[in-house]
């Protein structure tokens, strides 16, 4: 983590923000207070998290039939194989 902040290539999903909220306050004990994991969301917005797409729901719907993967589990991955994808094509602009 200490890498991708240095460096400023953190990626994440909306999804994750929202997942990582709930277990913090709701489901950790002890948990995180609101205040504290809403600050920590607030803070990690500067990684641009991912929108969801139509193209990522069609490659979730994709993954979740191929690999029996919860739907929730498909999501995260189409997420990030989108952002791997942004990223390369990014790269390869560059050069």
């Amino acid at each position: 983590m200490k890498r991708l902040w240095q460096n400023g290539s953190g990626r994440l999903s909306y999804q994750v923000l929202q997942e990582f909220y709930v277990v913090a306050t709701r489901k950790l004990s002890p948990g995180l207070e609101p205040a504290v994991a809403r600050k920590e969301v607030g803070e990690l917005l500067a990684w641009r998290p991912a929108l969801i797409t139509s193209a990522v729901l069609e490659t979730a719907w994709q993954i979740e039939d191929s690999w029996r993967l919860s739907w929730w589990d498909s999501l995260i991955v189409a997420s990030a194989l989108d952002l791997v994808s942004a990223r390369s094509q990014l790269e390869t602009l560059k050069r």
